[in-house]
């Protein structure tokens, strides 16, 4: 099956529908959630979940209203999503002033190693 792409998104980039949600990997990684083409979440299923379960949790709401409200997504599997997960919030920080995407600033917590993101 294939995920039905979002305009302009990258190679796994989709929208977020359920459908495409469950079309998603089942092993560990990191996610991204997108609003209207910006990031407002970068989400990390660590070994013994999945991304899939993550994104169908975010999506029915379990996981909050500000990620139920993405309108696209994609994912990178990874067997170390928490060293993977640290790059995509660190580059995103360097990039906006020390901010975190939107939701993630909601339960932000210090990245390890480095107090000043």
């Amino acid at each position: 099956m294939q995920l039905s792409p979002a305009p302009g998104g990258g190679a796994l980039q989709a929208f977020f529908t359920e459908a495409n949600v469950k079309q998603s990997a089942r092993e560990s990684g990191v996610y991204l959630l997108y609003r209207a083409s910006r990031l407002i979440y970068v989400g990390m299923a660590v070994p013994g979940d999945t991304i899939l379960a993550c994104l169908l949790a975010h999506h029915g709401g379990l996981r909050g209203t500000c990620t139920q409200a993405a309108t696209e997504f994609e994912y990178e599997m990874s067997v170390n999503p928490a060293a993977l997960h640290y790059r995509y919030l660190s580059a995103y920080a360097e990039r906006n002033a020390g901010q975190w995407p939107e939701c993630n600033e909601k339960t932000r917590q210090t990245l390890p190693g480095n107090s000043s993101i």
